[in-house]
């Protein structure tokens, strides 16, 4: 099933972001195919502020787990996190009633 991880980051830690940015890429990447999609979350300034990660694990623990393990969590960059279950219904102007199978 698939989860929404989105996270916030601590204010003024750009510097610690981007030195971490290549492994934070690694560390998605080793996802595989689990990994359904990952991004930053911006402010109105195009700012970055956080991010979110669309994981597709066997339940909330496993994607709570990947997430912890992410570089930017382990150094600390991590203000706030929140993990929701997701379903996939829309994708690239498709709509399908039972979802998508990832």
């Amino acid at each position: 099933m698939a989860y929404v991880v989105t996270v916030q980051h601590h204010p003024g830690k750009s510097d610690l972001r981007e030195s971490l940015r290549e492994a934070h890429r690694r560390h998605l990447a080793s996802a595989g195919d689990a990994l359904i999609g990952a991004g930053a979350v911006l402010d109105e300034d195009g700012e970055i502020t956080g991010g979110m990660i669309i994981l597709d694990e066997a339940d909330r623990d496993a994607a709570e787990a990947f997430d912890r393990r992410d570089p930017y969590a382990e150094a600390g960059l991590i203000r706030s996190r929140e993990i929701t279950r997701w379903r996939l219904r829309w994708s690239f102007g498709e709509f399908r009633a039972d979802g998508f199978d990832h």
